[in-house]
């Protein structure tokens, strides 16, 4: 697996700092194997928009109903105060 290139981190580097990137970034575009990705329409991105905070809300509604309920089991648990 290593002869096909699984595995290694060629840019790994220390210095992890926004000079150390812009060399990197650099020395990837010109090797000549690097793909490079197509730019998302303003469509597409604004779909992903719309999904990233349906499924925030999503999480936030479940956390919600977990604490309510936990409030809940603690009171009666308590003899019915909260």
């Amino acid at each position: 697996m290593a002869d096909m290139g699984h595995g290694l981190k060629p840019f790994v580097k220390r210095q992890k700092n926004d000079m150390a990137d812009a060399k990197a970034i650099c020395e990837a575009a010109q090797r000549p194997v690097m793909r490079f990705v197509a730019v998302k329409s303003e469509a597409k991105q604004a779909a992903a928009v719309i999904f990233r905070a349906r499924d925030l809300l999503v999480g936030q509604r479940t956390q919600i109903s977990g604490r309510v309920l936990s409030r809940a089991r603690a009171g009666l648990q308590a003899g019915g105060r909260c």
